[in-house]
């Protein structure tokens, strides 16, 4: 039993972390509800913008058409002008025409009647006088009158067809037409420059519209970042507070097979004799799993009562997890320091591969999928520890934060996922022809191509045993591409980097292979610490091993040798491990840069994601073939939206991205964790319709 010391100071423990945990689950709720405000508010920014493209779009082309009425309507004008003179000239030209036919007209009559009366005379002349002088001119004068007369009535006949072919012209006509077309043209350009103008509203509108959705935009930014801020905070208080009062117990890799459990050793208070335990002042660590509706009440009585009734239900820690750490060589002159041991144990739920439930909560119950659970941790005091402190009670620690055991679907690789633009040819796609049942694929979709409703297909491909045991859906979104937007609108990755995120992610991978790194570091040293002195030598190390694995203290070089070569390959051993631990962390340090990118340029998670409405995305679905086919496909075409509910545009680049989401019932939903494909990993395509 704990003493009233122990017991007061247990429940201080237990209420400030508790009071530390409900105040970050506050501020987490508030951070994620500002989430959902910032993604909707860069949603209608993005919309605003893309608006604001098209009324450009728009007013580009309405400008194009303003531009080519005026040029019309100028022609038309200067035709118009040309017409009104054309008539007024053809009207005076039909006037003097018909005066002229009328004149000539009149001098013809005369020289007709004088040549009437020439040809009387030369009768006369020719009766009285034939063969004379007087004849002979008579004659000469009527030919050439008669000549004339003809030379006349032949030009009168002209300026009569003049006339009537100058009165035929429709320069009227013409004008009246003219007239019409001018008046069309002037009203197609009067409706020209109101479109324009309209059209230049349009933009100035989309202009103002844009900036009051990014000014609310940034707002929201702002306050996720407040609120980002007091999540660090409180985040840090509680890891501050657990670190000091709770042994740092924490949990990590919650699976529905298993999950971790770190927490740091008791420190001794007093001084050590040498050769003391380990673990001293502790004969043994303990964990148990309750239900988090205990986590108050359970006390170190029913640690006790567990001890002696249900001691299965209490998962032994012992030396041989202690997190391994670098310790220097004999005769080495590196000094590194010798931190308190910290444990790590993995709590199997099932006992592989037979999967048995081996766990059991502390009231015996299996451990359950979609139920919170918390941690504490056990510490058995020595009994000479105890007679020195005439304190006889065990420890027990505060709970850990809850945790809930859930299926981890798997989410599509990003590598596998590609678009295919239905216009293209099929059998000429390279990627295509690499995947399981090509010809069917290239089948269906020559078949789509002649589609007006599908442009595009969405294709991946999926092991076959992945997510088998499970009834899942595969949501298929494109993503606008708005890593430029001008605005520089918070990404994933910036709210990562707001909330230390990224460093915990480094932590959880230098807590992975630092520990064995160190181990194999440790090794060397002493190895090498061993191999420092040639075989044979007095006082070789090899010769001095030897007689204490056993054998004679005069062994002989030969022996000695023989054993500094086994040495040399459990170095060159330890080396490559020692290498290849190095390199495994380099990339998962490596995959963390990748994952910080700013694609898609707006904030979107799973989260996000599993909020997108099902108008939005695109169900994949597996071709009717034969077999057990691991290839999925997603049609897209001119009415499908982007994950905002935007129509996809001409020339907008779009990032495909799959959520694989669980079909299982809504009262076990908590059972499992969807999963997103990995957004930065993934090729983007530019849409064209």
């Amino acid at each position: 039993m704990m003493n009233s010391y122990n017991e007061n100071l247990h429940s201080t423990v237990v209420g400030a972390l508790s009071d530390l945990d409900v105040a970050q689950q506050q501020v987490t709720s508030q951070a994620n509800a500002a989430m959902f405000t910032l993604y909707h508010a860069e949603g209608a920014a993005i919309t605003a913008d893309e608006q604001l493209v098209a009324a450009k779009a728009t007013l580009q082309f309405k400008e194009s058409v303003k531009d080519q009425a005026v040029n019309n309507s100028n022609v038309s004008n200067n035709q118009l002008a040309s017409a009104a003179q054309g008539a007024q000239s053809v009207k005076q030209s039909v006037t003097n025409t018909a005066v002229g036919a009328a004149n000539i007209q009149v001098a013809t009559t005369a020289i007709v009647r004088l040549a009437g009366d020439l040809g009387g005379i030369f009768s006369i002349v020719h009766a009285a006088d034939f063969d004379t002088d007087i004849y002979l001119q008579t004659e000469s004068v009527r030919e050439l009158i008669n000549e004339t007369a003809y030379v006349a009535e032949t030009i009168s006949q002209l300026g009569m067809e003049a006339s009537a072919a100058v009165a035929e012209v429709s320069a009227s006509t013409v004008l009246d037409k003219s007239k019409l077309v001018n008046t069309a043209i002037n009203n197609l350009l009067k409706i020209a420059s109101a479109d324009f103008d309209n059209a230049n509203q349009l933009v100035a509108s989309a202009n103002a519209s844009l900036a009051a959705v990014l000014a609310s935009e940034k707002l929201a930014e702002g306050t996720l970042e407040d609120f980002s801020v007091d999540y660090v905070s409180a985040r840090s208080a509680y890891n501050a507070t657990n670190a000091q009062l709770n042994l740092g117990l924490r949990t990590s890799g919650v699976t529905n097979i298993s999950f971790t459990a770190w927490f740091d050793s008791i420190t001794n208070p007093f001084p050590v004799n040498e050769g003391a335990k380990p673990l001293y002042p502790v004969s043994q660590y303990y964990l148990v799993v309750a239900k988090e509706t205990k986590q108050f009440t359970f006390s170190i009585s029913d640690v006790e009562n567990l001890m002696v009734n249900a001691i299965d239900r209490l998962v032994p820690v012992g030396e041989q997890d202690i997190l391994p750490v670098p310790t220097p060589a004999s005769g080495s002159s590196v000094t590194l320091p010798k931190p308190a041991p910290t444990f790590k144990k993995q709590i199997n739920v099932f006992d592989m591969p037979g999967k048995t439930k081996v766990l059991h909560d502390s009231d015996g119950d299996e451990i359950q999928l979609g139920v919170d659970y918390v941690v504490f941790v056990v510490a058995v005091y020595q009994d000479a520890y105890k007679k020195k402190l005439n304190d006889f009670s065990d420890f027990l620690s505060a709970p850990s934060k809850s945790i809930c055991l859930a299926n981890q679907l798997n989410a599509v690789n990003a590598s596998s996922i590609f678009v295919f633009g239905l216009r293209d040819d099929p059998s000429k796609n390279t990627t295509l022809a690499a995947l399981p049942q090509a010809r069917t694929i290239t089948d269906i979709l020559t078949k789509e191509s002649g589609s007006k409703e599908h442009t595009y297909a969405l294709i991946f491909v999926t092991d076959k045993e992945e997510n088998k045991d499970f009834v899942v859906q595969n949501r298929c979104m494109l993503l606008p591409e708005y890593s430029d937007f001008a605005s520089g609108m918070m990404t994933r990755a910036s709210l990562k980097s707001l909330l230390d995120e990224d460093v915990q992610d480094m932590e959880k991978v230098f807590d992975t292979y630092d520990p064995l790194i160190a181990q194999y570091q440790s090794e060397l040293l002493n190895l090498d610490a061993r191999m420092q002195k040639p075989a044979g030598e007095a006082g070789n190390t090899a010769v001095t091993d030897l007689a204490a694995e056993g054998g004679e203290a005069s062994a002989t070089a030969k022996e000695a040798a023989d054993l500094q070569i086994e040495w040399v390959q459990q170095r060159t051993t330890l080396q490559q491990q020692l290498k290849t631990a190095k390199a495994d962390k380099q990339e998962a340090l490596k995959n963390l840069q990748n994952q910080s990118g700013g694609k898609p340029g707006f904030f979107f998670n799973l989260n996000m994601a599993e909020q997108v409405p099902d108008d939005n995305y695109t169900i994949a679905t597996l071709p009717d073939i034969d077999g057990n086919t691991t290839v999925w496909l997603a049609l897209f075409g001119p009415n499908s939206t982007d994950n905002f509910g935007n129509r996809l545009m001409d020339g907008t680049s779009y990032i495909p991205a799959v959520l694989t989401a669980s079909l299982a019932e809504e009262s076990n939903q908590d059972q499992f964790l969807n999963a997103l494909s990995d957004i930065n990993a993934t090729n983007d395509f530019k849409y064209a319709e």
